[in-house]
C-alpha cells in the first residue's frame, strides 16, 4: 500500500469515527431522561464536533455531515431536512474551528485572556449562525410551525453554545497540556 493510499484510508477511518461519535453521542442525549419534545439542554455532539475538527482538521467536518445526517433521518426528518441541518452542523464544527484558530493560539492552552476572549467570540458568532439556519430549515421543510420555530430558536442556540463553550476549551487544553501534565499541576 503507497503512502497515499494508506493516508486516504486514514482520513476515511478518521472521519468514519467522527461520524460513529457523533450519532452515539446524540443518541445518548437524546435518551437522557428528558421529556418528549424537550430539547437538550447542552447538545454534546455539536462540542465534540468543533473539538475535534479545530485539533485534527477540515476532513473531519465530513464525519460531522454523515453522523448528523444519519442522525436526523433516523429521527424523521427527510432527506432534504436531514441533509440542510447535518449540513448546518457540520459548517458549525468547521467554521468555529476556522474561527478558533484565526483567532486563538491553543498552543498556550487557552491561558491568555486574549484566547479564552477569542473562543467565547467564534464560538458566539457560530451557533447563533447555526440556530438562524437550523430555524429556517425547519420552517422551510415544513416541520416546525414558525411560532415554534422562533420559540425553540433560544433553546437551539443555548444547547450548541453551552456544548461548545464547555467541551471545546476541554478538548483544546488537554490536547496543548496533556493529561499527565494537568494531573501533575494538580497535586
Amino acid at each position: 500500500m503507497t503512502s497515499v493510499a494508506r493516508a486516504r484510508l486514514v482520513r476515511a477511518a478518521a472521519f468514519g469515527l467522527v461520524a460513529v461519535v457523533w450519532f452515539a453521542t446524540a443518541e445518548v442525549v437524546t435518551h437522557a431522561g428528558q421529556p418528549v419534545g424537550q430539547n437538550a439542554q447542552v447538545w454534546v455532539p455539536s462540542g465534540i464536533a468543533m473539538g475535534i475538527v479545530a485539533l485534527t482538521g477540515r476532513w473531519n467536518a465530513l464525519g460531522v455531515l454523515l453522523g448528523a445526517g444519519v442522525y436526523w433521518y433516523t429521527r424523521g426528518a427527510g432527506v432534504t431536512t436531514s441533509i440542510l441541518v447535518a449540513a448546518v452542523d457540520a459548517a458549525e464544527a468547521l467554521f468555529g474551528a476556522y474561527l478558533i484558530a484565526r483567532f486563538t493560539q491553543v498552543g498556550h492552552g487557552l491561558t491568555r485572556v486574549r484566547d479564552v476572549l477569542g473562543l467565547l467570540a467564534a464560538v458566539l458568532v457560530v451557533t447563533v449562525a447555526s440556530a438562524v439556519a437550523v430555524t429556517v430549515v425547519m420552517i422551510a421543510a415544513g416541520h416546525v410551525p414558525v411560532s415554534t420555530a422562533c420559540l425553540q430558536a433560544p433553546a437551539w442556540w443555548w444547547a450548541h453554545f453551552s456544548a461548545d463553550v464547555i467541551i471545546v476549551p476541554l478538548m483544546l487544553v488537554f490536547a496543548a497540556r496533556g493529561i499527565r501534565h494537568l494531573a501533575a499541576g494538580a497535586r
